[in-house]
């Protein structure tokens, strides 16, 4: 089995920046009022954590994802959610509170914390019940602020694709997660929750068709439409990644690890991968055709990241032998050349937004416009006395994946995480009697530790995610389902 980190990179503390000088980079558009099926969370289902004098607080609200999110909560007035904006300019938070409804949001905190000031971002954790946080890149800005969650047992989500500082967030944070119930959730963004939700979804959707005989060994999943464009924070992160392997700040096999971020210790999870060379599992760089998902793709861009997030998902679930694929079809990269170019052409996408600054991001027109869909399909394998059996699903969302929806998402996971009834599979839990004896691989979903969407909030934010803007936003669906001939 590859080694899976580098142990002599730079410890995750060591890779903070010490300069406050920098803009931390973060993204919005207003949802519709809330309905009966779009509320956030309702008084009465504060039973974790105790009473804080905030139940969500949304750091980094001052960049442009921040902004996004900060608008969509406020555009979600619930009477029930005590919430706050933080940052490190109180000016800036000020300005952004000044643009919310008076009369709606006058209850709304503002809090000053830095991201490289350990001190204050502890002040902040303990006044919180669940923290979110849009202030990437995350090897400079995130550290710190996951210590003081995991350590306080204050839930966690941000919008990380950083898969090598995902791992150290696991090795440092996990045990220490696990010992005061917080969940730290990764990667709640474009990257990866319709990715590892929608995997999750088909997966539910076969064990209702075919209950849990003969289970499932493979999901693959493709992009067939994808419109939008790279954050700004995306490409800073993209870009630290890139740094970092290009410093040998990871080793090579890491970097070629499909199982990066699943437990070290699993005996289970060797081959449960189309190809240990292929971080995707789509098996070859050049486009082929996936007859389970019937398209012509390749591996998608995006699998570097999802790909590892959805597999530590399936080990944590307990389905190490699952195997996981990850492409986009040829279909969805030509609509999109001719989507951006088309925006391009008529002014709307101004070229400067190719490689956006942290902090910056396109037109309104393009994070309205865009849109995105992916198809998954579980199976069986065949046996000597059955056929193999499929589901066929699809994850449907509309705004720009890259901010729109990102914050969205992101949004929905916080405030889900903010209610017991959504993320526990029973509210009522209490810890384990000696949290420290479980490692990172036990199975709990009402557990903390270092985890993914679907392994800490699963089906619960799925209902949330189709219901939020009166189920206009986002949907989950079965297709088709059925025996392989």
């Amino acid at each position: 089995k590859a080694t899976h980190f580098n142990r002599v990179a730079p410890p995750a503390l060591q890779l903070l920046s010490s300069d406050p000088s920098k803009e931390i980079g973060t993204e919005a558009v207003l949802s519709s009022p809330p309905s009966k099926l779009d509320r956030a969370w309702r008084p009465g289902d504060n039973t974790v954590l105790g009473n804080k004098e905030f139940d969500l607080v949304l750091f980094g609200a001052t960049g442009f994802t921040g902004s996004l999110v900060a608008k969509y909560l406020a555009s979600r007035y619930d009477p029930g959610v005590k919430w706050a904006i933080a940052g490190r300019s109180k000016t800036k938070l000020d300005a952004l509170f000044k643009e919310f409804d008076p009369v709606l949001n006058h209850g709304v905190g503002v809090v000053v914390a830095d991201a490289s000031d350990e001190a204050s971002l502890q002040a902040l954790v303990a006044r919180a019940r669940v923290v979110v946080t849009t202030a990437g890149p995350y090897t400079d800005y995130g550290t710190l602020l996951v210590k003081a969650c995991a350590g306080s047992g204050v839930h966690y989500a941000d919008l990380s694709g950083e898969p090598f500082w995902q791992r150290e967030m696991v090795d440092a944070f996990d045990h220490v997660a696990r010992s005061t119930g917080a969940k730290v959730v990764l990667a709640s963004g474009y990257d990866s929750v319709p990715f590892d939700l929608g995997a999750l979804h088909a997966l539910e959707e076969y064990h209702k068709a075919y209950g849990s005989s003969p289970a499932v060994s493979e999901i693959t999943a493709v992009v067939t439409e994808s419109r939008g464009w790279a954050s700004g924070g995306t490409v800073a992160s993209a870009i630290k990644t890139a740094k970092l392997i290009w410093a040998g700040g990871v080793s090579q096999a890491a970097v070629a690890d499909p199982y990066l971020l699943v437990p070290q210790d699993d005996p289970g999870v060797v081959g449960a991968c189309r190809s240990d060379l292929d971080v995707s599992g789509w098996g070859s760089a050049f486009p082929r055709y996936d007859s389970d998902v019937q398209a012509l793709g390749i591996p998608h861009f995006m699998a570097v990241i999802n790909a590892r997030v959805v597999r530590r998902s399936l080990a944590l679930k307990g389905l190490r032998n699952v195997s996981y694929a990850e492409g986009v079809s040829v279909g969805a990269l030509v609509d999109w050349f001719l989507w951006i170019g088309k925006r391009v052409l008529t002014g709307e996408f101004p070229l400067g937004d190719f490689l956006p600054k942290p902090g910056d991001g396109p037109s309104p027109v393009v994070m309205r416009d865009g849109s995105a869909r992916a198809e998954f399909v579980a199976k069986s394998p065949p046996s000597s006395t059955s056929t193999s059996r499929f589901v066929r699903t699809e994850v449907t969302f509309v705004g720009d994946p890259g901010y729109n929806a990102t914050s969205r998402m992101l949004a929905e996971a916080g405030l889900c995480l903010a209610t017991p009834s959504c993320h526990l599979s029973n509210p009522n839990h209490t810890p384990p009697s000696n949290p420290l004896a479980q490692k990172d691989g036990d199975d709990d979903s009402s557990s903390g530790g270092v985890l993914t969407p679907a392994s800490a909030m699963g089906m619960g934010l799925v209902r949330r995610l189709q219901a939020a803007d009166n189920g206009k936003f986002m949907q989950f669906r079965l297709l088709a389902s059925g025996e392989l001939k």
